[in-house]
């Protein structure tokens, strides 16, 4: 019955505005930040979702693993921040598995962090044009390589792989499931901007895709 009243209530806020107004601040040429409302989605928590907003041409984008870093022990992001203080801001990376090996693709400069590919999951944050890559390649981007029916994507050296919640076309690419989480997420806009998104709140997949 509660499942019941609970899929009726989603029906009838389908098409509603699921986020506040987004007011964008510089904190550096190139580099913008947003804190916006869920109205939403937000299940458990508070209901704020952060946006930073780059432009790829003036930032480079590079992953790591706690691997590099065997003379300390595992840390939270706040321990990934002592260790970049320069940087100017930080994501989760992607998903691991239980002795925290990454599940898809990390590749910094050419190295590969991780020891296999998901054959699943066809969304990458590509960045560093390689050498071979189509001149006027953009310097950081998302490719979704499931149009292509490549493995990953070729001609950058820094590759970071994750699933996509929507395509190119705003369609959803997630499953509708009760699993409730904080989420980040890794995005871009219509003049190519990166966009780095965060919620503490515990929310479903899915819902975040439909506030995206």
């Amino acid at each position: 019955f509660l499942d019941i009243l609970t899929r009726l209530n989603e029906r009838l806020l389908e098409g509603r505005p699921r986020l506040g107004e987004i007011t964008w601040r510089e904190n550096a040429p190139g580099f913008e930040m947003a804190r916006v409302r869920l109205k939403f989605g937000a299940r458990l928590g508070p209901d704020d979702l952060f946006l930073a907003r780059f432009d790829p041409a003036k930032y480079a984008f590079q992953p790591y693993h706690e691997s590099e870093f065997p003379e300390s022990n595992p840390t939270a992001l706040s321990g990934w921040a002592e260790r970049f203080p320069e940087a100017a801001a930080l994501i989760n990376g992607g998903q691991y598995y239980p002795n925290r090996s990454p599940m898809g693709t990390l590749t910094r400069n050419g190295l590969e962090l991780s020891e296999t590919t998901h054959p699943q999951w066809k969304g990458f944050l590509a960045s560093q044009p390689a050498e071979a890559a189509p001149p006027g390649a953009p310097l950081a981007t998302i490719i979704d390589t499931q149009p292509s029916g490549r493995l990953r994507p070729e001609g950058y050296r820094d590759v970071i792989q994750s699933f996509m919640l929507l395509d190119q076309y705003g369609l959803i690419r997630v499953r509708d499931s009760h699993n409730l989480a904080g989420r980040s997420a890794v995005g871009q806009d219509r003049e190519g901007r990166v966009i780095l998104i965060m919620t503490p709140s515990a929310m479903t997949l899915y819902d975040l895709a439909l506030a995206l």
